[in-house]
Order: structure tokens, then sequence, then C-alpha cells
């Protein structure tokens, strides 16, 4: 038992280590060399727990890219509450938590699907994330209609991925917005939109 707990634990450290420089440093410019260094195991460490770099970068997709957008976009939209206020809070708060780090990185899940898109094994499971964020999404809006809390012809799916871009967009507007000022018009203008619905 010990064994396979310790064997999780160090698959799980490579996991975290390579996140963070797929992150950091681009999913391109990272090698099995930077991750298990950073990690001070070895090549054969690495090989034990993963076929390749392909095979990590799926258990880190599946992961801690996913497990970020279902942390804070997505279980959030399942709590009890007025639906709107959920959605437009929901929004609001991640969108004024990020750190500087983050902020001049922008959001990983854009970053991989932006460096991995022609790489058809990644789609199937960055669309999953996204698939299920939208899902959430549309969830809240049906719940809204069914509350009456906004219009009964409010097409949710088309609502849903409009929300979603927009927040990505403004992911990546912000990474060169010094000051903040689209980010902070970006937030008003999200809550007047979901106000609106």
């Amino acid at each position: 038992m010990k064994q396979q707990e310790k064997s999780e634990s160090t698959r799980q450290l490579l996991i975290d280590a390579a996140y963070i420089l797929f992150y950091t440093n681009g999913l391109q410019k990272t090698s099995i060399d930077n991750i298990t260094t950073k990690v001070n195991l070895s090549r054969g460490a690495f090989y034990h727990h993963f076929k390749d770099k392909k095979e990590l970068i799926l258990a880190v997709i599946k992961t801690k890219v996913h497990s970020r957008i279902y942390d804070t976009m997505i279980s959030p939209l399942y709590r009890e509450g007025d639906p709107v206020l959920l959605l437009c809070d929901t929004f609001s708060k991640r969108l004024k938590s990020f750190t500087k780090n983050e902020k001049e990185l922008g959001c990983p899940l854009n970053k991989f699907i932006t460096e991995l898109n022609s790489y058809k094994q990644y789609n199937s499971a960055l669309m999953n994330t996204i698939n299920e964020w939208e899902k959430a999404i549309k969830d809240i809006l049906i719940r809204a209609k069914k509350e009456q809390k906004i219009n009964f012809d409010t097409n949710v799916s088309a609502t849903a991925l409009f929300l979603i871009s927009a927040y990505e967009g403004i992911r990546t507007i912000r990474k060169i917005d010094e000051n903040d000022t689209k980010l902070n018009e970006f937030i008003e203008i999200i809550i007047k939109y979901i106000m609106s619905l």
C-alpha cells in the first residue's frame, strides 16, 4: 500500500511541476528534463509514470487545467441562491482574484488551447472542460428561467458560449492592460449583461 501511495504521490508531483512549467514557459519550451529537474527526479521515474510527454500533457489537462476551471467557474454555479447573482458573482469574483503572475500569463485553458490546437489528441480533453463549463452555465440559466429571474426567451446555449468567450477574451486582453481599466469595464458590463437577460 505504501509503495502505491508513494507512486501516486510521485506521479502527482510530476503533473504539478509540469503544469507550472507549461503555464509559465509554454508547452513547446518545456522538456521532460526541465520537469524532472524541477522535482529532482530521474528520467526513469518520469517514464515509470508516463509513456511520453504527450501522455503527461493529457494528464495535466485532465487534472490541473480542468480542476482550475471546475473549482472556480463550474462548481460555484451549483450552489444554492439566486441564479443570476451566483452567475454575476462567479464571473466577477474570479476575474478580480487573479495574482499579478496570473494576469501576466493569462488563462491556462486558453494557453493550452492556443498551443495545442493543431494536435488533435488534446482537443477532446480541452473541449470536455469547455463543454462542462458551458453545461454549468446553461444549467444555471435554465434554473433562472424556471425561477423567472431571466426572460423566458433567453437562448441559454448562445448565452453560455458568449459568457465563456467573453471571459477568455478579457483574460487575454488583461495581459496587456497595465492598470486593469479594460478588466474593470468588462466586469461592469458583463454584470449588466447578465442582469438584463
